[in-house]
């Protein structure tokens, strides 16, 4: 099994060994978990501070605009989120009070003053975004972390695998009430970095945005070339690269390795290999328009209209979108009573009802990122999620005979 020296999944830093062998991601996805993560099941508690962030992680906690504020220090993660609140307070041109927000006082108590605490109505992006950490903080303090990250051995650090907003929810506690219990968070130290099993994570919560999805699309293209037999692929690492796009963008002239479409597609969650053409063309988008697409959770259909436009129009288009768009919420826990409603139609047969019922409890543990997975239920989620399309599909066509 080929084993290469990696600091992050591609730059070669020291962080560990990266098992880079065909059979360990085949393994990872298709039922040999256990002999994969073996030695990986417990956890222990592991300074925050000694641990750094996959800077190619397709799932982004972090808006750029607030990103771009940050150097990269672990030990000022209390001063970016300060940069954080003072951005989305501007964006909402109104105060928000965390500490309310995390005692828990802004969901149970009304006030005249309905700037004195976190709202949600109509978040902005920035303000979304936030939310999402601070909701997972408040969630922890409550009821605790259940879930732990994994991470990689490195020279000085440790590298985050999976599990970057419940270390951004620990950082956020910690700077709120400065109590060294919250500068240790539970984790598994795992030898390799594996992408596929941070593919497994990401495509389990299904709550990666389009841009998100164009980027894990990139990172398992990247791993899949690299390991080819007979012509591996070097890519620069993202450092080389003026831009993180330009990074992903790599891969946007390669094909699937022959043989391998099968185990990307259930890697990332679609039903069909028509997803790899549109991720592809989603990494030809400008720069700015990936920025801001990313930031505001842009839908990707919406999305490859640009594609063939000029970089101007693009960029006047996406920027409209932005503004006109109202932010939605990624977990799939939170959905109106239609949507309920189509997914608990008379249709549905009791088998369907069953596996609908296992979704809902499925995605819920993982949008809150805070309760046990079994490497059983993390294999099954995506197949899940994919039959739960089709019964969709199903109930709509069923609907439109109707008519």
């Amino acid at each position: 099994m080929a084993k290469k020296k990696l600091g992050n999944p591609f730059t070669g830093e020291g962080m560990g060994t990266v098992d880079t062998s065909f059979e360990a991601a085949d393994a990872m996805l298709y039922g040999e978990i256990a002999k994969v993560d073996e030695g990986r099941q417990i956890a222990k508690p592991i300074n925050i501070f000694d641990i750094m962030p996959d800077p190619t992680q397709p799932r982004r906690a972090i808006p750029s605009t607030v990103r771009a504020q940050w150097d990269g220090n672990p030990h000022s993660m209390g001063n970016l989120f300060n940069i954080w609140l003072d951005m989305a307070q501007e964006e909402k041109h109104s105060a928000l009070d965390i500490a309310a927000w995390l005692e828990g006082v802004a969901e149970d108590e009304e006030t005249s003053d309905e700037n004195s605490h976190v709202s949600e109505s109509s978040p902005g992006a920035l303000e979304a975004a936030l939310l999402q950490i601070v909701e997972l903080a408040a969630s922890i303090k409550r009821d605790g972390l259940t879930n732990p990250i994994t991470i990689v051995q490195g020279d000085d650090h440790y590298l985050l695998e999976t599990g970057e907003r419940r270390w951004l929810a620990y950082h956020l506690l910690y700077a709120n009430y400065r109590d060294e219990k919250w500068t240790k968070i539970p984790a598994r130290v795992v030898e390799q970095f594996n992408v596929w099993r941070q593919a497994t994570e990401n495509t389990a919560r299904a709550d990666l945005n389009a841009i998100g999805k164009a980027r894990q699309f990139a990172i398992l293209m990247m791993d899949l070339w690299m390991r080819e037999p007979d012509a591996p692929v070097q890519f620069r690492p993202l450092e080389a690269f003026p831009s993180e796009r330009a990074f992903y963008a790599q891969v946007a002239d390669l094909r699937v390795p022959r043989g391998k479409g099968g185990l990307l597609l259930v890697a990332i969650g679609a039903k069909n290999r028509n997803a790899f053409m549109r991720r592809r063309m989603l990494l030809s988008l400008p720069e700015q328009v990936w920025r801001i697409a990313d930031d505001h959770n842009l839908p990707e259909d919406s999305l490859l209209k640009l594609v063939h436009m000029s970089d101007d129009d693009a960029f006047a288009e996406v920027r409209r979108m932005a503004r006109n768009v109202t932010t939605r919420d990624m977990s799939i826990t939170k959905v109106s009573p239609e949507e309920k409603l189509s997914l608990t139609s008379p249709l549905l047969s009791k088998q369907h009802r069953q596996n609908l019922n296992r979704v809902w409890k499925l995605a819920d543990r993982a949008a809150h990122g805070v309760t046990d997975f079994s490497d059983k239920e993390l294999q099954s989620l995506a197949k899940l999620r994919r039959w739960l399309d089709e019964v969709e599909n199903m109930i709509q066509s069923r609907r439109q005979g109707k008519k």
